[in-house]
């Protein structure tokens, strides 16, 4: 294929109104480049001056962007630009200019053979040259400290032609994102239950699931009334303890699980006891539902006893007019044993009674109430067995149990139980014959 000319050339009278002529060419020429055909020369008469422009003589400058994907306020950010000279020709007196987002402040920029400054947010590079080559320039900064998208955009120019401009800006968005830190807090005792006037120990356990830190971390713990301050364990905590509140804080918790002891003397008296603990930080915490956490323990001394009841029924559910069978299980934790033990187990009103066996034990009922008495009751458990007829009402039935003894009673959370029992329909089940 032969050489193509494009004719026709700009008569003005200074040079500026031959530049705007001569860059009308450009998207033809380029059109004309990229069907195959070589490159060719314009040459224009000008009353001032001749010139000609050839157009394959050209610096094809370029830049990339990149940064990271996102980031944390107020984390470190860093930016890499990537220059490239496609060529042919070298690139003379080469800018390059980046304009950080509002918000991002500047750290610093590295490169070589640039010449580099900022003012205001805006980074300038410079060089005298850029042969057909990449070069690189590093540059630092600081993330802004709200949540949100920030937008980093560069371009890159020359004093050489550019055949192609559209490559000379590049940006790259970075997602700043708000930093969650999902706190739990659980708690142990020991030993529970514990003698008057002994050591007792808390363990509890702060733990980090991320996804990042927790910074200014602060557990608080509520001591349980009468208990007596010993001292608290913890690594890389600062504690201190006040009107019966420990106070523990750190300023940074990792992705980790860390842990905290106090130690108390229980109460002088017996009873039961609470101990109540909350884990907070000023990272924000996405489930704040298992930041707290507490402890029940009971109280004894030599001469208490711990009566509990427990009631179980068979079968259950039980079918309309059934016999039903409530099994009353009994039993003293000790230390000490009870001079006389009672009883009372509410049955449904819906049930008819059949009976009550007891060993040991002297029973009756009355109006649906039957009541159940011992003497000398030690450590150790018993049962009693209440049989009674299921109603023919399809209903659910409620039993209540409960037991008091004559000996103080350190744990009374477990002297009443109640069980609910449904009543069903039995099923028919009938045998199915196919035919073909």
């Amino acid at each position: 294929m032969g050489q193509s000319h494009v004719d026709g050339c700009g008569h003005g009278s200074d040079e500026a109104e031959f530049d705007r002529f001569f860059r009308t060419f450009q998207a033809t020429v380029a059109q004309y480049l990229d069907a195959g055909y070589p490159w060719m020369g314009v040459f224009c008469a000008h009353p001032i001056t001749v010139r000609a422009y050839e157009f394959g003589d050209a610096a094809n400058l370029s830049i990339a962007k990149s940064g990271p994907a996102s980031a944390l306020p107020g984390s470190l950010l860093t930016y890499t630009l990537l220059a490239a000279n496609l060529g042919p020709l070298t690139a003379e007196s080469v800018t390059l200019t980046d304009q950080l987002p509002a918000g991002v402040a500047f750290g610093g920029v590295s490169a070589i053979d640039w010449i580099c400054g900022e003012t205001g947010g805006a980074i300038t590079c410079t060089r005298s040259a850029l042969g057909v080559s990449t070069s690189s320039i590093v540059i630092t900064a600081t993330a802004p400290t709200t949540p949100g998208v920030i937008t980093n955009t560069a371009s890159i120019a020359s004093a050489t032609f550019d055949p192609d401009t559209g490559d000379n800006i590049a940006g790259v968005a970075v997602v700043v994102v708000e930093p969650l830190a999902d706190l739990s807090l659980s708690k142990h005792v020991e030993p529970s239950p514990v003698m008057i006037d002994s050591p007792l120990t808390y363990t509890l356990r702060i733990t980090n699931t991320g996804p990042q830190a927790a910074h200014f971390v602060t557990l608080t713990d509520q001591l349980p009334p009468d208990v007596i301050f010993g001292g608290v364990d913890a690594v890389d905590w600062a504690c201190n303890a006040a009107g019966g509140v420990v106070n523990c804080t750190r300023p940074t918790l990792d992705v980790t699980t860390s842990s905290v002891v106090i130690t108390v003397t229980s109460p002088a008296s017996i009873g039961v006891i609470t101990n109540t603990a909350t884990i907070t930080s000023a990272t924000r915490d996405p489930t704040d539902a298992n930041n707290a956490a507490q402890s029940v323990s009971a109280v004894y001394d030599a001469n208490s006893a711990d009566f509990a009841v427990n009631v179980q029924a068979q079968p259950s559910p039980v079918m309309i007019g059934q016999v039903l069978t409530y099994t009353l299980i009994v039993t003293n934790a000790g230390p000490a044993a009870a001079d006389v033990v009672t009883v009372t187990n509410a049955l449904p009103p819906e049930v008819t009674y059949g009976g009550v066996a007891a060993v040991g034990w002297t029973c009756g009922e009355t109006s649906g109430v039957v009541g159940c008495s011992r003497l000398d009751f030690g450590p150790g458990s018993d049962t009693i067995v209440i049989t009674a007829t299921a109603p023919v009402a399809i209903v659910t039935l409620i039993d209540r149990a409960e037991v008091i003894a004559s000996v103080s009673d350190y744990d009374p959370r477990n002297n009443v139980d109640v069980l609910m029992t449904p009543v069903v329909r039995p099923w028919l089940w009938l045998p199915v014959t196919r035919r073909d």
